[in-house]
């Protein structure tokens, strides 16, 4: 049998989030709920950013994104770029780094699961969404994000 994993409450962050669809909802374990950009307002083009604080370093050996199902696939991320690192960067725009992974996902409904090369340690995850299936400059969302960590599940707090 495998064995049952430790959860581990993370802070999460994003460059911006609609009111009733926080950052939180994308790692809530639940992925009827969702974050979501600002769509009405105060509304800001992609990229967008969305920070995983780990709380420590930790070995991550891929992720799991499933866009927001209701509507269906609506301001699926397309375009990505991940990195891991051990500094705080969340809402401020990228000034260096290296991605450890970027892509195209390749479905805008259920899970797109992404593993990287080698495992990459560090504090924060941070994925950065480039573009949307819908090619509305200014949307993303993330239904569920699973991080991939030996013996743990991460839950937003």
């Amino acid at each position: 049998a495998k064995a049952a994993k430790r959860v581990v409450h993370v802070a999460v962050d994003a460059d911006n989030e609609h009111p009733g669809l926080e950052a939180v909802k994308a790692m809530d374990g639940d992925p009827g709920t969702c974050w979501h950009s600002i769509w009405r307002g105060a509304v800001t083009t992609l990229p967008h950013e969305f920070v995983v604080d780990l709380g420590e370093p930790r070995e991550i050996t891929g992720f799991t994104y499933q866009p927001r199902i209701h509507p269906a696939g609506k301001s699926a991320i397309k375009d990505y770029e991940v990195y891991l690192s051990d500094r705080p960067e969340a809402k401020k725009p990228l000034a260096e780094g290296t991605p450890v992974a970027k892509g195209t996902f390749a479905k805008n409904q259920g899970e797109n699961v992404v593993l990287f090369k080698a495992p990459v340690k560090g504090r924060y995850f941070r994925l950065r969404a480039l573009s949307n299936i819908d090619g509305d400059p200014t949307w993303a969302g993330i239904g569920e994000l699973t991080l991939h960590c030996k013996g743990v599940k991460f839950r937003a707090k």
